[in-house]
């Protein structure tokens, strides 16, 4: 007598299959979903940090890490920059690059390498190029994405007698919220002459 397939034996096992992969499935997608959620800063935990020769200074959530520059003739610069610990794609930065020879066009041809620069280390693009003014400073600001990520960065020009200082201020990530990167942007002060 031939054996009678039975395809309801497989009936509970395709259900619990489907169950686990909407399971997996869905926490899966929870995982990424809070992997991915923008970095939420209290407010009490913004503080004025200043740069180390107290010219000006922005808010960061958390005490930035001062990197200085070097390498460069004739520039001498100090950056701090702020990373969330842990998270990928949230960062401010905070600098200066001093020129003690500046030449006319120096801002304009400063401005041109940074943009450049940034667009190639991000693999990205400039959505947004617009001269502005920062407290009476002539400045740059850009707007760069990559891979949907936004990042906005600034350069003031600040003319001395005896240099030229350009001042960075960049806010950007994946898991940096609008409203963060905004605060830390219009937070900047000038304290004082460079």
């Amino acid at each position: 007598m031939p054996r009678k397939k039975s395809g309801g034996s497989w009936l509970p096992i395709l259900i619990i299959l489907g169950i686990l992969v909407m399971c997996c499935g869905g926490g899966g997608y929870w995982v990424y979903s809070e992997a991915n959620e923008p970095v939420k800063f209290e407010d009490s935990a913004w503080k004025d940090y200043s740069i180390s020769d107290g010219s000006c200074s922005a808010k960061f959530p958390a005490p930035p890490v001062n990197e200085p520059l070097y390498g460069t003739p004739g520039v001498t610069g100090n950056k701090q920059i702020y990373n969330a610990t842990g998270l990928k794609d949230a960062a401010m930065l905070l600098g200066y690059i001093d020129y003690s020879n500046p030449y006319a066009g120096l801002f304009e041809r400063a401005c041109q390498l940074e943009r450049d620069e940034i667009k190639s280390a991000i693999n990205g693009r400039v959505v947004r190029e617009t001269p502005i003014r920062v407290q009476g400073f002539e400045a740059k600001e850009y707007e760069f994405e990559s891979q949907g990520v936004t990042i906005i960065y600034r350069l003031i020009h600040m003319p001395g007698q005896f240099k030229t200082r350009i001042i960075m201020l960049m806010a950007g990530g994946r898991n940096l919220s609008v409203a963060d990167r905004t605060k830390f942007i219009e937070s900047f002060k000038v304290k004082g002459k460079n």
